[in-house]
């Protein structure tokens, strides 16, 4: 009985464990017996460039056991191996801007097939697809790579690349993230609506994601902090209006101050932060937020404050959820 009773609270222990990603390498930190937890939906966007003190804040998440929700790069994807190495369990999102065919040597920018050049969706996504999928196979360390990224225009024609392209991800076991809505997009009307759905309907039914952005300091009478703005949160609005077998898990891929072209200053940003992160935990399908930006764009590099980042997220207590503005959203399938 002894023998039985241990078996029974073994078989307990191992299904508290949450899952790991197959693709993650084994983390080499000599501390196996820290709980790996996420206590903030705060990430991090990566561009290339300078990102003084990003090893150091890794390290100090890992140290205390702590995973960040989310960690997006665009285009130098080697800053996604270092998070898994102290991470395997945060989830990683990639994004090319552009490639060049090897065999035509013709170059493509990624960030949107145009319909003129590309009247068939289902063409325009077999041609995406052939172009990525060498880097998407060679970067394992990804596990969630978005395509278009801002493109506000031709819903229905992107809905049905999204569809075409999402079955071909689904053959060869990638998960994408769609659509990466600029600040203010989609439009909040009913047309509009109807015309994402498909897509969102079937990436919520085989475990892809939503991406979008979100941002301080754009428009008329907008403060430059996303506490204030009118076009934070703007993603509960969305989802409010989307079927309910529509709203796919949500990645902000993208969130920031002042339209994205300044840092803010070290304490105004984690002041920021924490605002955001607070209303982020109130709602179960966000994954959580890639904050603007690490590397060089405009003066936005926001490497000065990832010592208080890391402060904030360690020092974090994560709260229950008292307002839900939507049901958890359950997965076909996890990555």
């Amino acid at each position: 009985m002894k023998t039985f009773g241990k078996m029974v609270i073994a078989l307990l222990l191992v299904a508290c464990i949450g899952p790991t990603p197959t693709r993650s390498p084994i983390s080499p930190i000599a501390t196996p017996m820290i709980i790996q937890r996420i206590t903030s939906k705060i990430g991090l966007h990566i561009v290339p460039g300078r990102r003084t003190g990003f090893g150091l804040f890794l390290m100090r998440l890992a140290s205390e056991g702590i995973q960040l929700s989310v960690v997006k790069a665009i285009d130098d994807l080697s800053p996604l191996h270092e998070v898994k190495l102290y991470m395997p369990s945060a989830l990683t999102v990639g994004r090319l801007n552009s490639i060049r065919d090897p065999i035509t040597g013709v170059s493509y920018d990624l960030q949107a097939f145009k319909p003129s050049d590309f009247p068939s969706a289902r063409a325009a996504a077999k041609t995406y697809y052939s172009l990525v999928l060498p880097t998407w196979t060679f970067n394992s360390q990804v596990d969630v790579w978005e395509t278009f990224n801002e493109f506000s225009s031709d819903w229905g024609w992107q809905s049905e690349f999204f569809i075409e392209i999402m079955k071909l991800a689904d053959r060869d076991s990638f998960t994408l993230a769609l659509y990466a809505f600029s600040t203010g997009n989609p439009p909040l009307d009913s047309a509009t609506i109807n015309e994402i759905a498909p897509a969102l309907q079937y990436a919520a039914a085989h475990g892809h994601y939503l991406s979008l952005h979100e941002y301080g300091g754009v428009g008329a009478g907008n403060p430059d902090t996303l506490r204030g703005s009118y076009l934070a949160l703007r993603y509960r609005q969305l989802y409010a209006m989307l079927p309910a077998d529509a709203r796919p898990r949500l990645i902000i891929s993208e969130a920031g101050q002042s339209a994205g072209f300044e840092f803010i200053g070290v304490q105004p940003f984690i002041d920021d932060v924490g605002w955001y992160d607070l209303q982020l935990a109130e709602d179960g399908y966000i994954v959580g937020a890639a904050m603007w930006t690490l590397g060089n764009y405009q003066r936005a590099n926001f490497q000065e404050a990832l010592p208080a980042l890391a402060d904030y997220i360690i020092s974090l207590v994560p709260l229950l959820p008292y307002r839900i503005y939507l049901p958890f959203i359950t997965m076909g399938r996890e990555t």
